[in-house]
Formats: C-alpha cells, structure tokens, sequence
C-alpha cells in the first residue's frame, strides 16, 4: 500500500503582505478606539476586536522569533478573538476578562521574543508592551482597568515599528 502525502508550496503572504496587514490592522484598532470614544459603547469592540488581531497573522509568521514564541502570537490572537465572540453571546464578562487576563500572557511572550531578536527602537517598543500588558496580567486585581486600556497604545506603536521592520524585511 502507498501513501500520498500532499504538500503545497503555495506563498499567499509575503512580508510586504504582511506589512499591509499589519497596518490594516492598526487602522481596525484605531476605526475600534475612536467608535468607542464617540459612542461610549464598548460592545463594538468585540466585533471589531476579531479583525484586527486577525490581520496580525502574517506579521506574527514573518517577525523574526522563535516558534514556540510565534506560536505564543498565534494563541493570542485566537484565544483573545474566541474570547470577543464570547462576548457577543453573552458569556460572563467576569469570565472572560479573567481568561483574558491569562491569554495576555502568552501575548506578552511573543513580542519580547521578537525584541530579543531585533534592535533599536523594535527592540524597545516590543518589550515594553510584552512586559506592560503581560505584567497587568498579574495586577489586575489591584490596577484600575484603564492602565490596561493604555497599553492599546503601546501597541499601536508596535505595530506600526513591526510594520516599518516588515517593510524592510520584504526588501531582502
């Protein structure tokens, strides 16, 4: 008896796909943030929160990193999305902020990762929102929630600096 094995060496994203992505999911955060500020309705979040961590996909697989911490992005992004659609069938919010709490862990994980590999300011940027969004994690119940909120911005800025490294990663 033989067996086939499929494989396919089919390249769907590039890094300069990647870049795109990525700073197509800056401008779902960003669309995410100024909705809730003018409405004050944070239930769009969970609608929109999906997408932007989708987009990161690409950016998570061509970042220099080891695996196991890509695969530490990857967690992120499909456990925190599970967690936003959670949200809209109405799971507990206690719950799920507490499950939130711990998947940020591995969030963190991922980008100090990234930084240990990088330099300069992607270096700088990357442990700053690893450790700051990882450390809430821990001080959660202590911390007002807004510090958390906060690190939306680091994570802004991380990801336009991943996109810029990106970039110059699809010119090699």
């Amino acid at each position: 008896m033989t067996t086939k094995t499929l494989e396919t060496n089919i390249t769907i994203f590039t890094p300069k796909v990647a870049d795109y992505l990525a700073f197509g999911s800056l401008a779902t955060l960003v669309t995410n943030l100024i909705i809730i500020t003018i409405t004050g309705d944070e239930s769009i979040f969970f609608f929109l929160g999906p997408l932007y961590r989708v987009l990161l996909i690409p950016a998570v697989a061509f970042l220099p990193a080891p695996n196991w911490a890509k695969m530490a992005g990857w967690l992120w992004i499909f456990f925190d999305s599970a967690l936003d659609i959670g949200s809209i069938n109405n799971m507990d919010f206690d719950l799920v902020f507490q499950l939130r709490m711990g998947i940020h862990l591995a969030f963190g994980i991922w980008p100090i990762a990234v930084g240990w590999l990088s330099n300069g300011v992607h270096r700088w940027s990357a442990f700053l929102v690893g450790i700051v969004t990882a450390g809430y994690s821990f001080v959660a119940p202590w911390v007002p929630s807004w510090i958390l909120a906060s690190t939306a911005l680091l994570l802004m800025i991380y990801i336009v600096i991943s996109g810029i490294k990106l970039l110059s990663l699809s010119a090699k």
